[in-house]
């Protein structure tokens, strides 16, 4: 099984290639529940707005703050460090959050999942 992406996050510095590919005895040998922590993530409409907010090009928590939808600001920082804890989201620098290179692809294909 393989599957690949390739997209320019908006606000982006450049496209994101990304591959994973696994034989299908390679898939035998995964253990489900590991996903478990990053997806559970995912699993609250607040934390995938938030996501979705960041991948479009808003950085910070003030940023976010100004946005009713993800409530106040300590609510935003419980939820972008719960997305950084599992990885979906990296400090750019002091202040500042991203989706990691590596997980634009995945993310997008997760929230095409879902959607369709």
């Amino acid at each position: 099984m393989t599957y690949t992406g390739y997209t320019t996050p908006p606000g982006g510095s450049g496209p994101v290639a990304w591959q994973m590919g696994l034989s299908s005895a390679g898939l035998a040998q995964i253990d489900f529940a590991e996903a478990a922590g990053s997806l559970a993530a995912l699993g609250h409409p607040v934390r995938l707005q938030l996501l979705q907010a960041i991948y479009e090009g808003t950085s910070t928590v003030a940023e976010l703050g100004k946005d009713e939808r993800f409530g106040t600001s300590g609510q935003i920082y419980h939820h972008v460090h719960a997305l950084a804890g599992a990885g979906w989201l990296e400090s750019a620098r002091r202040g500042h959050w991203r989706v990691p290179a590596q997980r634009v692809v995945p993310l997008l294909t997760l929230v095409l999942i879902g959607t369709h």
